[in-house]
């Protein structure tokens, strides 16, 4: 069992100066804040007590003899060392600390942990950087419950952040995008994330009768959200046709269904124990990881007993057609993916059935996890990079029947005092994203939500139970967590 105690979330958009270092050091201080482990208990704890929180104490019976090291000022201009300003006895490198983090493009260092670590002043004895594109911040915090339910910390600080807008050219931007593309078969055709997505949106659409009109109706709900949050990057009235004007940028998409690049951080405590009213416990995790690269992808429809990818199914509109399976990637051009497979997993048995990319087999291992099931769910937190992003994981994870997830948002579904509110700070499409606080960015805010700490966003409804799923790569990569408020 693990609570998460403390939320921090920088505003995004432009932070103009600000490295990803900063960024992180900004939401991380926020978040020990928010749980109520400031410098100021620090130090009057300094002596003989600590705990597993990366440089803020609070003992435990297990750490009553270990001595902390104190948070220096995130906020000293990079010229001068963190520790400088610290007093001699906060100096101590007596650190018992734990933490993990994401990754940062604008920052490719291959010990990023480490790096963050020493530019907050704390030496960790746990320290752990973790990489699944779109779905890490979600991983973070899954590696942080399974540290602290196992024993291993009473506390675990998670802090991600970038500065992917103004620490980077827009053709770096592009090189950086483009690398989520296989090096032999995709990269040299010269496509980029938003391309990948424009494929699965052609596709998704032709499978089950979806419109670009359907798509522009989740811009259009996130704008709204995001124009009642004052940290959202995007907060200008939006309306469809707006949506539908807008340039291309991979069609279907256009520049209104993609989500912005954003500067901007977000931190969490996670805890074996509650440290106030506003912890939330987590009751449920999981993770499924169907494939890397599109080509790789299972076909929307196959004909077999699993999601394997590479035996293909067709759907009922395209019953009669059988897809060849993918070569595999990772074995030499010559063998097909299948060779490898006992007899039984090749056998192409049943009917047409509709493949999943793994947000399904995901949510439902976490809420099986959790004891509860979609009726129980209060508030929905899903990941929108793209509209069709969002549009593909609601109706797979159940919230919505295949095809309908525009016309959900469209009849207020979704709103803020809808059935099941959704991304109420505006999700990807218009908080913004920075990388891997993203999608944490949507963990802030249902912590918010659940714990009544919203301000003029807070729905009516007080949910008990939040869903809130992650996709990284081209739907490749998704975690899926349960939250449970106690009190």
């Amino acid at each position: 069992m693990s609570w998460i105690t403390g939320v921090g979330l920088t505003s995004f958009g432009r932070h103009e100066g600000k490295s990803s270092l900063d960024l992180m050091a900004l939401a991380a201080t926020a978040a020990l804040g928010d749980a109520g482990l400031t410098r100021r208990s620090v130090d009057g704890l300094v002596s003989r007590h600590g705990s597993d929180v990366v440089g803020c104490a609070q003992p435990s019976e297990r750490s009553a003899r270990r001595i902390v090291q104190p948070i220096p000022s995130v906020l000293a201009s990079d010229a001068t060392p963190r520790c400088a300003s610290m007093a001699s006895a906060d100096r101590q490198m007596i650190c018992d600390a734990t933490l993990v983090c994401g990754y940062a493009t604008t920052m490719p260092h291959i010990m990023l942990a480490t790096l963050f670590a020493e530019h907050f002043g704390v030496q960790p004895r746990y320290a752990h950087a973790v990489q699944a594109g779109g779905a890490t911040g979600f991983a973070l915090i899954m590696l942080a419950h399974l540290v602290v339910a196992g024993g291993a910390a009473d506390h675990v600080l998670v802090a991600a952040g970038e500065n992917r807008l103004s620490g980077q050219t827009r053709d770096m931007t592009l090189q950086t995008l483009a690398q989520a593309g296989h090096a032999r078969y995709e990269v040299p055709l010269g496509a980029t994330v938003p391309a990948y997505y424009g494929l699965v949106a052609s596709r998704y659409m032709h499978e089950f009768s979806t419109t670009e009109r359907d798509l522009a109706e989740l811009a259009v709900l996130m704008r709204r959200h995001a124009g009642s949050h004052p940290g959202a990057q995007l907060r200008a009235a939006l309306t469809v046709d707006d949506v539908l004007a807008s340039p291309p940028v991979a069609l279907p998409l256009k520049r209104m269904d993609c989500c912005p690049i954003s500067d901007g951080a977000a931190a969490f405590i996670i805890s074996r124990e509650p440290l106030s009213a506003h912890s939330l416990r987590i009751i449920g995790t999981a993770q499924r990881h169907s494939h890397q690269h599109v080509s790789a992808a299972a076909d929307l429809v196959s004909r077999h007993r699993s999601d394997v990818v590479g035996c293909a199914q067709p759907s009922e509109r395209s019953a009669r057609r059988i897809a060849q399976p993918i070569p595999s990637v990772l074995a030499s051009d010559a063998t097909p993916r299948c060779a490898s497979m006992a007899s039984a997993d090749r056998q192409m048995i049943g009917d047409a059935t509709l493949a999943h990319y793994g947000a399904k087999d995901a949510m439902a291992r976490a809420m099986t996890q959790a004891g509860v099931d979609l009726r129980d769910v209060g508030y929905a937190a899903i990941y929108d990079s793209f509209t069709i992003t969002l549009a593909i994981l609601l109706e797979e994870i159940g919230l919505c029947a295949r095809g309908q997830a525009g016309q959900a948002a469209a009849a207020g579904r979704f709103s803020a005092d809808g059935e099941l509110p959704l991304n109420t700070h505006g999700g990807l499409l218009s908080y913004g994203h920075c990388g891997v606080a993203g999608a944490l960015a949507h963990l802030a805010e249902a912590h918010l939500q659940m714990t009544r700490r919203a301000g003029a966003r807070q729905i009516a409804r007080e949910p008990a139970v939040a869903m809130l799923h992650g996709d990284g790569g081209i739907m490749s990569s998704h975690i899926s967590l349960i939250l449970e408020r106690t009190r």
